[in-house]
C-alpha cells in the first residue's frame, strides 16, 4: 500500500490531477447542447505494434453531439516487452459528423502495469474514422500517437466495431 502512495508523490500527483480535470473539462463540453447526438458502444483491438510487439484491445463509450466527441475506453495492453497493463483512457475533441465521421481529439491514459507494480500514464493525439453501416452497427479506425508512454513515442492503429444506441 505505501508503495503505491510513495510513487503517487509528487509529480505523478500533479499529472493525475491534471488528467482528471481536463477529462471533466472535456465532457462537460461534449455533452453541452441541444443537437443530435450519437452515443456508440466501441470494441476495437490494435494491429501489432512493428517496434514492441504491442497488442491493445479496448471496450468503451464513444459520444458524437454536434461538432464536439469524447470517449471514454478501458484497454488490456498485451506484451512480451512491457508485459500487461490495464489502463482508462479519456479524451475529446472535433468531429466532422456524417454517415462517415471523421474525429480529431486528444486523449488521456491513466493505468496500472501488473508485472512491474506500477502507475503509468501517457497522452496521445487521435484521428479516426466512423463508418456506419446501417442505424445499428458500424466500423472505426483510428491512429493514436502516444507521447510519455512507450519507450520511443508510438503510433497505435486500433480497428473495430461500433454499436448505436
Amino acid at each position: 500500500m505505501f508503495n503505491v502512495v510513495d510513487k503517487c508523490a509528487g509529480k505523478l500527483c500533479a499529472q493525475l490531477l491534471a488528467y482528471i480535470v481536463l477529462s471533466c473539462t472535456l465532457f462537460t463540453s461534449v455533452n453541452a447542447g441541444s443537437t443530435q447526438t450519437k452515443n456508440y458502444l466501441r470494441l476495437e483491438q490494435s494491429k501489432i505494434s512493428d517496434k514492441y510487439d504491442y497488442k491493445i484491445s479496448s471496450i468503451g463509450a464513444l459520444v458524437f453531439t454536434g461538432d464536439t466527441q469524447g470517449h471514454i475506453d478501458l484497454s488490456y495492453l498485451e506484451s512480451d516487452f512491457d508485459n500487461n497493463e490495464w489502463t482508462i483512457d479519456v479524451g475529446g475533441g472535433y468531429v466532422f459528423n456524417g454517415d462517415m465521421s471523421l474525429f480529431l481529439g486528444l486523449g488521456i491514459s491513466l493505468g496500472y502495469n501488473q508485472s512491474n507494480d506500477d502507475l503509468i500514464s501517457a497522452y496521445y493525439p487521435e484521428v479516426g474514422l466512423v463508418l456506419d453501416v446501417s442505424e445499428s452497427i458500424g466500423v472505426t479506425v483510428s491512429v493514436k500517437r502516444f507521447y510519455n508512454r512507450f519507450v520511443d513515442n508510438e503510433d497505435i492503429i486500433m480497428m473495430g466495431l461500433v454499436f448505436r444506441e
